[in-house]
């Protein structure tokens, strides 16, 4: 009894020891997996519906050391109508996914099963600017509610998509959805769609010897880059209704006592103020009618059951993979296979038992010192009395049994499988030969043999030898969480490099985990700069940048139409005075993609607008001190103020960018004006000045206090224009008094001189051919300066939550932004440190610098660029895409050769850090010391991978040609 107790406690080691843990919803794999889903999905509808992942993919946290990971589930919401409980009126402001068209409300109408409706029509909203109104209202009530049928769920245009993508053998270039490659093609192209429950289910139709093929090769991809990638051969796509109010249904759960204090208060008002879905499923028991089987629904709490499955403890989420693991080998497949469809169990059972366990159970009963196989002998021996019963509370329609449809025959199958099981010493057993030994084959053949012969020798041994592997796994997991630390970012570039940036703008930015959202803000900036530079500014690539630095919301992308030049000044004005930026390159960039949005309304934008946008970009212009394109566009204000009296003649100061220190100090006199005068006025008249807007400027004598400004010989301001400035002030009907001011701090400063000859203010042709009209050489590098500003913040943050003794981090981004900056000096000594702690970490690391993508590739200067140019003609496919078509065309190939080619997109960053500390000597006036020469024939003769060798004799010729050419100088 002590040596299975002792196991016991070796066991619940094992599970514990070898979980790692994330923070819900920031595990980047994960993460892009869902995102890959509902943007495929989304691709298919387009703005017409709203996607939700929901199941093993949203609701684990956990990484066990086997994938708790099953197929995936995404909830497809129509944005065309909303379901409300019946009596109950729906407010007319709809969430933002709503507000595209107009919307039907169907009111939830019970049925004859508790949890079951039916959706009756009720009445429709109709957009009308930017509100809705109630203009049809069903009136007509008949008995049998005219509910919303099963054919809207499924619509032709859905199974037509499914049927072209099957039909062209899934040519993912035509779907715009994903590139052209090998890879993709060979594991998704043999597929086919079925109708299964409320669910479309997508699965893989390859044969037996094909399916183990595509394991093996995410098996080796995963392990090559000691990552977790699960391959997900299936998912569910179930389309839905949303209800955004908390269904009576359920109106007990909120309510509900909780003694054991899970879920807490919060949680449990997270819950309720998400709502439900509704589905169409039928109850079981009836399939077998017409109407219902066509009409009836069931309420969903997905979105429920992932929040309050992310709150559980890593004991309970545990336990959930143990139950699910065990009931999906030993019991569902024997038991469903001899059951009829009224009786199957299913792991949503599973689930409803831990949700009401965890709610009852007190946290001691979940506590790590209990051991996880009498735990979940426990709920096995619960779940068998359910059965047994026929009796399963629904967790949140307390009014619904789950199992009321079993028949007597099948309900005695399951029990009887799972007795079996319920014994915990059969069950401890059961869990070291199938679980423990299947992580122990993971490792090799001969360590599984190995664990088996200690296995039948005994109890003591079998405990000793489970410790030796927890102890092993724990130890390998440290590794494969530092390596993964420093191959992490990979999974976002597979994600940049398979989406267009269409779909991309799909992603909702805020949903992405909060460590790899600067990572992938960067990498995209990096991307759009090395596009910009060779082909333009796109309208596509603009809407992609305010998607990264949205100030706002997404909703104000994709809510206006494209031809609207009105919202391109909206948006140039948000990115333009904004007051929270910290980095004066992010201001900066703000600036630049303003001028791009303002050069972009003249496409589509109302000729009224035209000298507000050149008096905007005249203002931006003059702040980046390119004076000459300032004066052209102070030009087009004033020639158009001559020819034209009507439209807006003013603008106000929270619409111009921070200009210059007087404009400042101007409309920081009139704030302080403003502020005295309220403080010594009544209300009445206090209402009276707050409407005549005194922080307001005219148009046309801010031009001329731009081109004032512009016109400059050497140092001096030109007299006739600012002559010409005091004459227009004078004349002006109606001056304002920030006007004056502005005029006067200027004619304080000015100081007599012979004049030049004015400027004749002719208009300048226009150019409004959009964003590409503008010279774009400071949004690139403004776009590579933010970027590098957030590698480094990243790298940084990696840093301090990995790196130690064992395995060294350095931040290759700070040493490539100081070498960029010209900082030669402190680059070298920052090369020089990160070379002896790289050294001191051996040769088999895992830190790279990724030069196989065009994104970082860019970074770097004229000698690598062109030794990796003649490499990628050489070797043209991409970074992770050509690495994934080589595993497919070489399924036999070994993980060396399989290196072999990947590295050519990798350098380590011991080469990297050589490379850069050769650069800043040749830059140095100083002689290079011999010692570099020898270190880099050192490395050159430890190192294996081919491309570090390449750029290692790149570096050793550079050094070497320096010092000849200084020798040669020396008198």
């Amino acid at each position: 009894m002590a040596e299975e107790e002792e196991l016991h406690r070796c066991v619940t080691r094992f599970m514990l020891d070898t979980c790692r843990y994330a923070t819900p919803g920031d595990d980047t794999v994960s993460w892009m997996l869902r995102t890959m889903l509902e943007t495929q999905i989304k691709s298919w509808y387009g703005d017409t519906v709203e996607t939700f992942v929901s199941g093993s993919l949203a609701e684990f946290y956990i990484m066990p050391a086997l994938s708790c990971i099953g197929d995936a589930d995404v909830m497809v919401c129509y944005n065309s109508c909303i379901a409300i409980p019946s009596g109950v009126t729906s407010s007319t402001e709809l969430p933002p996914q709503f507000q595209h068209a107009d919307v039907t409300i169907y009111e939830i109408i019970d049925s004859d099963q508790p949890g079951y409706v039916y959706l009756q029509p009720s009445y429709v909203l109709k957009k009308k600017d930017h509100s809705y109104c109630v203009v049809e209202k069903n009136e007509n009530r008949e008995i049998a509610p005219r509910s919303l049928p099963r054919s809207f769920y499924f619509k032709s245009t859905f199974w037509k998509n499914i049927n072209f993508l099957q039909n062209l053998g899934l040519q993912v270039q035509d779907t715009g959805i994903l590139k052209e490659n090998c890879f993709i093609k060979r594991t998704i192209q043999f597929r086919t769609s079925f109708v299964h429950g409320p669910a479309i289910k997508s699965t893989s139709t390859v044969d037996l010897q094909e399916r183990v093929q595509l394991e093996k090769l995410f098996k080796k991809l995963n392990a090559f880059l000691s990552i977790s990638v699960p391959m997900l051969f299936d998912y569910d796509a179930v389309s839905c209704t949303r209800c955004l109010l908390w269904p009576p249904q359920a109106a007990e759960w909120p309510k509900r006592s909780r003694y054991q204090g899970w879920p807490n208060t919060e949680t449990v008002n997270s819950v309720v103020l998400n709502g439900c879905d509704v589905v169409h499923a039928v109850h079981p028991r009836c399939k077998q009618d017409e109407w219902t089987s066509e009409h009836q629904c069931r309420l969903s709490f997905s979105r429920a059951e992932v929040t309050l499955l992310n709150s559980w403890t890593p004991v309970q989420q545990v336990l959930y993979h143990m139950l699910r693991f065990v009931l999906k080998r030993e019991v569902l497949p024997k038991t469903n296979e001899n059951s009829s469809y009224l009786s199957e169990l299913k792991t949503y059972h599973i689930k409803t038992l831990m949700l009401w366990e965890c709610e009852q159970k007190p946290q001691t009963w979940w506590s790590v010192e209990s051991s996880v196989v009498k735990l979940c002998s426990l709920l096995l021996q619960k779940l068998c009395d359910w059965i047994s019963k026929k009796c399963c509370q629904h967790y949140f329609v307390s009014e619904c049994n789950l199992f009321d449809h079993f028949v007597d025959d099948a309900s005695f199958v399951i029990c009887s499988s799972l007795k079996r099981l319920v014994d915990a010493s059969v069950l401890l057993k059961w869990f070291v030969e199938n679980y423990i030994r299947e992580v122990v084959s993971s490792f090799s053949a001969e360590m599984s043999a190995v664990f088996t012969d200690i296995c039948c020798t005994g109890i003591s041994e079998t405990a000793d030898a489970v410790n030796a592997i927890a102890a092993l796994k724990s130890k390998l997991a440290a590794d494969e969480q530092s390596r993964e630390y420093a191959l992490r970012e990979i999974p976002i570039l597979v994600f940049f490099h398979l989406l267009n940036p269409r779909l991309l703008r799909m992603t909702k930015i805020k949903n992405i985990p909060m460590r790899s959202r600067h990572y992938l803000v960067a990498v995209a900036s990096l991307r759009i700069a090395f596009t910009v530079s060779i082909h333009g500014l796109s309208e596509d690539l603009l809407e992609v940048l305010w998607w990264l630095f949205d100030p706002c919301t997404a909703a104000v992308t994709t809510s206006s139409p494209k031809n609207d030049g009105l919202m391109s000044i909206r948006k140039a004005i948000k990115l333009a005075t904004l007051s929270n930026v910290r980095s004066n390159a992010l201001e900066m960039l703000h600036d630049e993609m303003s001028k791009a949005y303002l050069h972009q309304s003249f496409i589509c934008g109302l000729e009224s607008t035209y000298r507000v946008v050149h008096l905007l970009l005249a203002a931006f212009y003059y702040k980046s001190q390119h004076s000459q394109e300032a004066i052209d566009h102070c030009k087009q204000v004033l020639s158009q103020s001559d020819r034209e009296h009507d439209g807006v003649s003013s603008i106000g100061a929270k619409y111009l960018p921070q200009i210059d220190e007087r404009v400042d100090a101007v409309f920081g006199l009139i704030m302080l004006y403003e502020h005295v005068r309220r403080n010594a006025t009544n209300s009445y008249e206090q209402s009276q000045l707050d409407s005549t807007g005194l922080s307001v400027l005219t148009i046309e004598l801010l031009a001329r206090y731009l081109y004032s400004q512009c016109s400059t010989t050497g140092n001096i301001k030109d007299s006739e224009v600012i002559a010409a400035y005091r004459h227009h002030v004078l004349q002006s009907k109606r001056p304002l008094v920030s006007d004056v001011l502005l005029f006067k701090a200027v004619e304080i400063q000015m100081s007599k001189h012979n004049g030049i000859p004015v400027v004749e203010l002719k208009a300048a042709k226009d150019d409004n051919n959009g964003p590409c009209s503008m010279d774009t050489t400071l949004l690139v590098t403004m776009l590579e300066q933010v970027a590098l500003e957030k590698l480094i913040a990243v790298r940084h943050q990696t840093i301090r939550e990995l790196s130690f003794e064992r395995f060294p981090l350095v931040n290759e981004f700070e040493v490539l932004h100081a070498y960029r900056c010209g900082l030669i000096e402190e680059c070298l000594e920052m090369c020089r440190s990160n070379v002896g702690m790289l050294l001191r970490d051996g040769f088999e690391q895992n830190q790279f610098f990724y030069v196989g993508c065009p994104e970082f590739l860019s970074l770097l200067d004229g000698e690598l660029v062109s030794l990796f140019g003649i490499l990628r003609m050489l070797h043209p496919t991409s970074l992770l895409i050509g690495c994934l078509d080589y595993m497919t065309l070489h399924p036999t190939s070994s993980l060396d050769s399989l290196a072999d080619y990947f590295y050519y997109a990798l350098i380590s960053l011991l080469t990297f850090s050589l490379y850069l500390m050769v650069q800043c000597l040749r830059k140095l006036c100083s002689d290079p010391p011999i010692q570099v020469l020898r270190l880099i024939r050192f490395v050159h003769d430890k190192i294996t991978m081919k491309i570090d060798r390449l750029v290692l004799k790149l570096s050793y010729r550079l050094l070497k040609l320096t010092m000849k050419d200084r020798r040669e100088r020396l008198p």
